[in-house]
């Protein structure tokens, strides 16, 4: 049976700015493609969370407690973290089909970091075509 999760608004849960915050905290290395694995200030934190300009920012609700967090941007690009204790749940996978369904369009991006083997293996289980390598180069 499909695993059945609700989106709620970040900027519509109490504590949405809590969630997230842990989610950045409990990222591996591996997983970062925005930033550098230093953690933003606090202030920093809420004002990225209050002024985004992602088309869905959402936390992934199961039976009433968030369990991870969502969002697409305006290109169609899906991110998507679970908390470590609700991980290999089928959580991740449930929250992008909810996004998916909120938001529907011909297509999807997502964004993995190249070493974030978790992230490919979901991916491909939605049936998603590798499509491109990005490389960073610093002068």
């Amino acid at each position: 049976a499909a695993m059945t999760v609700t989106l709620q608004d970040v900027r519509q849960h109490s504590d949405a700015l809590k969630v997230l915050w842990q989610l950045l905290e409990e990222r591996p290395p591996e997983a970062n493609i925005s930033h550098d694995g230093h953690l933003p200030e606090w202030t920093d934190h809420r004002a990225h969370v209050e002024t985004h300009d992602h088309m869905g920012w959402y936390l992934i609700m199961a039976e009433g407690i968030p369990v991870g967090a969502v969002y697409i941007t305006k290109k169609g690009e899906i991110g998507i973290g679970i908390l470590k204790a609700h991980q290999r749940k089928g959580y991740a996978k449930a929250g992008i089909k909810a996004v998916m369904a909120k938001h529907p369009r011909e297509e999807y991006l997502a964004n993995v970091a190249p070493t974030n083997g978790p992230s490919h293996n979901l991916f491909q289980r939605l049936d998603g075509e590798l499509i491109q390598y990005t490389y960073r180069i610093k002068p």
